[in-house]
C-alpha cells in the first residue's frame, strides 16, 4: 500500500494496515469505557487488555520478539485514530502495556 508523507509516495510495512484496522476497531470499546477511564484517571482494564491483544503495545517491537516491527513513523500514524475520541487519560492507553 502506498501513502504520502510530505508529498512523497512510499510503501507501507506489511503489518501497518492490520494494526490500523485493529486500532480503529477498538474505538467503540474505548468510547464505551470512557467514563470508567475518566473516573480512574487511566484506561480501563478491558481497554488495556484489548490494546495488548490487538498488538498495539508491541507494534514497534521486532518481529523476532513477537512485535509488529513497524517503523516509528507508521506507528505514529496509527495513534491519530484516537485523538478526540479518547478520554483525558488517553496517554495511558499507550503507556500501560
Amino acid at each position: 500500500m502506498a501513502d504520502t508523507l510530505a508529498g512523497h509516495a512510499r510503501p507501507r510495512s506489511a503489518g501497518f494496515a492490520d494494526l490500523r484496522r485493529a486500532a480503529e476497531g477498538l474505538l467503540p470499546l474505548i468510547e464505551a469505557e470512557a467514563d470508567a477511564a475518566e473516573a480512574q484517571s487511566r484506561q480501563s482494564d478491558r481497554v488495556v487488555k484489548a490494546l495488548r491483544e490487538a498488538g498495539l503495545y508491541s507494534m514497534l517491537l521486532p518481529r523476532a520478539l513477537g512485535g509488529g516491527e513497524l517503523p516509528f513513523v507508521e506507528a505514529m500514524e496509527i495513534m491519530p485514530a484516537y485523538p478526540g475520541r479518547m478520554p483525558p487519560p488517553a496517554g495511558a492507553a499507550w503507556s500501560r502495556g
